[in-house]
């Protein structure tokens, strides 16, 4: 904690010596002291003590810093300020703090994080109180004012240009997570068309959404945290389970959810649970994820496919999935009518959603539809059709179409 800076911290706050009599509040700057940029100090000391405030260019916080006698970690420390007859009074936790050694003989350096709103106590307050232990310090804040404010003033500019960096660094993270571990269906997705996950080097996208999380806040860092867990998934890490747990359970990101209950339903990093896999894919559907959607329809005929109730409603799942546009929907939806197993839909249906299906890449549509041609069944046979659906079915990747094509 605070150990990038505090060399700095030191060397400003115990520069020119320290007067055993009390001073005002004095500031100094880092090319005064002889330290590096953005060490830029406002302190005071009293009867061989310092205290001092500096900021944390890391985190972008100030610090209050106080050389004092040397004190056991654990100890308790309170910082009080008195204003005009009202008093500000925080208990320091321990993990809330740093002690390090002092260069002054038989002292020691104390450490930790101020607020906004206790730097403007002490910009007004008369008088600053450490109590370490059962021993009290003294500061007065005379000329706190005027120091603190050219501290602030001081670093502002570069405040301000480091926000930017930070504000371009999170934006570049979550950009190059987005460009190589967000879906192609997920809505909440920064880039035109999402990666594959044929496409995807797990190893690189993982590198680059653990940074993207790093940076991002709020919704951002949401979707970033299921992009991580996608791409750690692509890896084979069990840590995916956990951080798609996150972002689906904790935080209701519908693809997270969809992608949670495909682990539970296949077993991965975890015990197979099939209560837990339809849970998470009704709320991904129920959220208007159509991934979802069309996993929960898959999840209802494979595992309640003689249950009518849970057969209709996965039919009803698989044509709002597949009118959605969604490919994998429309081959499956196709597939079924083309086989008779949902009344009432027209031959008619399953050519136009296997022919969308075709057109957006799914080999195994293609490959349907060359059988529909090559049997003549739904339409007459048609050799040139036929031919044209093998060929594409193959370019796509079809097992069965390049071993018909001999292209194996």
């Amino acid at each position: 904690m605070f150990a990038r800076f505090f060399a700095a911290c030191l060397m400003a706050l115990l520069s020119l010596g320290a007067p055993v009599t009390a001073s005002e509040w004095q500031f100094l700057s880092a090319a005064d002291a002889g330290s590096g940029e953005g060490s830029d100090l406002a302190r005071v000391r009293k009867q061989g003590h310092v205290a001092g405030v500096m900021l944390d260019l890391e985190t972008d916080r100030w610090v209050m810093i106080a050389s004092i006698l040397a004190f056991e970690g654990d100890a308790p420390v309170e910082m009080r300020v008195l204003r005009k007859g009202e008093t500000l009074s925080r208990a320091i936790p321990q993990n809330q703090r740093s002690k390090n050694s002092s260069s002054l003989s038989g002292q020691e350096t104390l450490i930790f994080w101020l607020s906004e709103p206790e730097l403007e106590w002490l910009m007004s307050g008369s008088e600053l109180r450490l109590k370490v232990g059962d021993r009290f310090y003294a500061f007065p804040l005379t000329g706190s004012r005027t120091a603190l404010s050219r501290l602030i003033d001081t670093l502002t500019p570069m405040r301000e240009a480091m926000a930017d960096d930070r504000q371009h660094s999170m934006g570049q993270a979550m950009s190059d997570c987005d460009q190589q571990a967000a879906h192609p269906w997920d809505d909440r997705r920064m880039v035109e068309h999402g990666i594959e996950w044929g496409d995807m080097y797990g190893e690189v996208a993982v590198a680059s959404c653990r940074e993207a999380v790093a940076h991002a806040q709020g919704t951002e860092r949401v979707q970033m945290l299921y992009q991580l867990g996608r791409a750690l998934d692509k890896t084979k890490d069990p840590e995916a389970l956990r951080v798609l747990f996150e972002a689906g359970e904790n935080y209701g990101h519908p693809m997270a959810l969809n992608h949670l209950a495909l682990l539970y339903w296949d077993g991965d990093y975890t015990d197979k649970d099939l209560v837990l896999a339809e849970r998470f894919f009704r709320m991904s559907h129920d959220r208007g994820n159509v991934v979802g959607s069309y996993n929960l329809a898959r999840f209802y005929l494979k595992e309640h496919g003689d249950e009518a109730s849970r057969r209709d409603e996965a039919y009803d799942l698989l044509g709002a999935a597949a009118t959605d546009g969604y490919p994998q929907a429309q081959e499956r939806l196709g597939k079924e009518i083309m086989a008779g197993k949902i009344a009432g839909r027209p031959d008619f249906e399953a050519l136009y959603f296997l022919e969308e299906a075709s057109e957006a890449g799914r080999g195994g549509a293609s490959m349907a539809l060359a059988e529909i041609y090559r049997d003549g069944t739904l339409v007459g046979a048609d050799p040139k059709q036929y031919l044209k659906y093998l060929k594409r079915a193959a370019s796509q990747g079809n097992a069965a179409a390049k071993k018909a094509l001999g292209v194996e």
